[in-house]
């Protein structure tokens, strides 16, 4: 039934598009390309209060204030459009070739706004109506596959992986981040060594981040380890390598790393993390009882954090000590 509806909308669009010519409906679709691209750009500035405004976790609330933009310059643009219409109006009669494509353009935007919407629907909290119509909907599934022709091309137009990393970590643990217990494991698709990176900079981002929170907490913030950094990072690094995401590897455990390393455990914490972004990771780090004494004990004095990434896949290791 949703494939029908979404069939009949894009060949009313279709039909919208051949009346109105090509180079209208071309204007339509530039105006709704730059404004995608606008909206992903400025949507980290804005999810902060989207966050507050709706209690999302970060990287939904991203994806809402993207939607949100991108409806708001669309509107504008949708303004100057008309006036350039009404500029172009006095032309003269539109050929059968200029009809066609503006047809086609016209079902190309408006497909472009449906890739926007499936994606965000999708990200949502559970709905039991909307999954139920979801997971019915070939078209659907069609634009939300993380792999798909669809999401590469939104990948391309916004310039940001959040939606396609988002929908990859759906349908792989069935959430948009996992925290793994110390006793448990998650298998993952295994990276080849070539494709894994170390990434400093997403480790310097959620290292700030916990110590904002431990401020927040009125405990102290941690000083940077590079000893427990280098040990978080072998970790992490050996995680995609091996496609589990646990704290075992095949070298052993964090604790077996860190007595190899010679670096005394006293009061140690550690959090092993799959997610799409530091804040992310944060927010599950502070959910958990087995992780959030990173963020809460007064004890522990240094911290270590190594991510490692391949692809959209991000395993994030902290580690703090006294």
């Amino acid at each position: 039934m949703l494939d029908i509806g979404i069939l009949v909308i894009l060949g009313l669009l279709g039909i919208r598009g051949w009346f109105r010519g090509l180079l209208r409906s071309v204007i339509s679709l530039a105006v709704l390309g730059v404004g995608a691209f606008v909206a992903f750009t400025m949507s980290g500035t804005f999810a902060g209060t989207v966050q507050g405004l709706t209690g999302l976790s970060h990287d939904p609330a991203r994806m809402v204030a993207s939607t949100v933009i991108f409806i708001l310059f669309s509107a504008a643009g949708a303004i100057v459009s008309s006036v350039l219409h009404k500029g172009i109006r006095f032309l003269p009669g539109l050929t059968t070739l200029n009809r066609l494509a503006g047809a086609a353009f016209a079902v190309v935007a408006g497909s472009l706004v449906l890739l926007l919407g499936l994606t965000l629907v999708s990200l949502l909290p559970p709905n039991e109506l909307l999954d139920k119509q979801f997971r019915e909907s070939r078209i659907v599934a069609t634009f939300v596959d993380p792999d798909g022709f669809a999401q590469g091309l939104l990948t391309t137009i916004t310039g940001d992986r959040l939606p396609r990393a988002l929908l990859v970590f759906e349908q792989l643990v069935g959430d948009r981040r996992l925290v793994v217990a110390p006793d448990a494991s998650q298998r993952i698709p295994a990276s080849e060594p070539d494709k894994v990176e170390a990434r400093p900079d997403l480790a310097r981002d959620i290292s700030e981040l916990i110590n904002r929170d431990r401020v927040g907490n009125n405990v102290s913030a941690l000083s940077a380890s590079d000893p427990l950094a280098v040990v978080a990072l072998e970790h992490a690094t050996a995680l995609l390598i091996e496609g589990n995401v646990a704290y075992v590897s095949d070298a052993g455990s964090i604790a077996d790393r860190l007595d190899r390393a010679d670096i005394l455990r006293t009061s140690v914490h550690a959090g092993v993390v799959l997610a799409v972004s530091p804040e992310s990771a944060l927010e599950g780090i502070g959910e958990q009882p087995w992780t959030s004494p990173i963020v809460t004990d007064a004890d522990v004095t240094k911290i270590g954090v190594g991510v490692a990434s391949a692809g959209v896949l991000q395993v994030y290791v902290v580690i703090v000590s006294q």
